[in-house]
């Protein structure tokens, strides 16, 4: 499925207007307590993220094996700026022709 840009999505397709809302609402306080509470990652664990959006959750999680996936090539390339080698991001739909991780 496509991503969506279009009314207020087209604003929020922009990897720094994504960050400032998620951050105008909580985002970052949210994304710690799922990690905290529920996802409880160790070091070393691997975890899959299907729609990572700009990977933000990176900032809450352990040295793990982090792979993320998102159909917005802004919002991957975005996450390979921030995180470089700490995480993988695909640009596809999970079970979609995967597009190389290193392209884009």
């Amino acid at each position: 499925m496509p991503q969506i840009t279009q009314g207020i999505r087209s604003i929020l397709s922009l990897p720094s207007m994504y960050r400032l809302f998620g951050a105008l609402i909580g985002g970052s306080y949210s994304r710690a307590t799922l990690v905290k509470e529920y996802v409880k990652p160790s070091p070393g664990d691997r975890i899959l993220d299907i729609g990572c959006g700009t990977g933000d959750i990176l900032y809450h999680l352990p040295d793990v094996q982090y792979i993320g996936f998102d159909t917005s090539e802004a919002y991957i390339r975005a996450a390979r700026q921030q995180f470089g080698d700490r995480a993988t991001f695909y640009c596809d739909t999970v079970g979609g022709e995967t597009t190389n991780p290193q392209t884009l």
